[in-house]
């Protein structure tokens, strides 16, 4: 499909949402990048959330401390030496994925089993939820608290046969 085909189309204003920052590559997050540089590409206003946190409860010492530790300022030059076109896409720097940290939208994507939940949780002007499941993560969380995700009203995204078969065995 080239650009040309394209025009007409109503811009969305979409939100990512990954677990947190990394100054290192992760395949899971180039992939993301990725889809957020095509998508501001094709005229999509897209951000990409990196949560300092993701539990609901955080002692207020713990998360001073954590906005100490860190300079979001330089998150983003860091972001460049491993993936280039970050500039394409607003990278936000949150304290975590609570809607009141994050714009409204027209999209909102969990990507990952910690994410999740929270997408799930959001109001209707956060943006319509979908969860992009690029693997079964029970290798990084508790085995019934990422199945309990599969379950949760988003429109699931996955990115291989094998996941499609697993959603529509376990979890329809």
């Amino acid at each position: 499909m080239t650009n040309s085909s394209w025009k007409g189309v109503v811009p969305l204003r979409i939100t990512f949402v990954l677990p947190f920052f990394s100054d290192r590559p992760i395949g899971g997050f180039k992939v993301v990048y990725d889809y957020a540089t095509r998508l501001a590409a094709r005229g999509h206003q897209v951000v990409v959330a990196h949560p300092q946190h993701l539990e609901r409860k955080r002692p207020l010492l713990r998360t001073l401390r954590a906005n100490l530790s860190r300079s979001h300022y330089l998150s983003r030059d860091l972001a460049r030496f491993w993936y280039p076109d970050c500039d394409s896409f607003t990278m936000a720097f949150v304290p975590s994925p609570s809607p009141k940290y994050l714009p409204d939208a027209d999209v909102a994507v969990a990507t990952g089993w910690r994410t999740a939940p929270w997408v799930a949780d959001w109001p209707a002007r956060k943006g319509r939820g979908y969860y992009l499941i690029q693997h079964y993560e029970t290798w990084d969380g508790p085995k019934n608290a990422v199945d309990a995700t599969w379950t949760l009203p988003l429109h699931k995204i996955v990115i291989a046969q094998w996941l499609y078969d697993l959603g529509c065995t376990q979890f329809h």
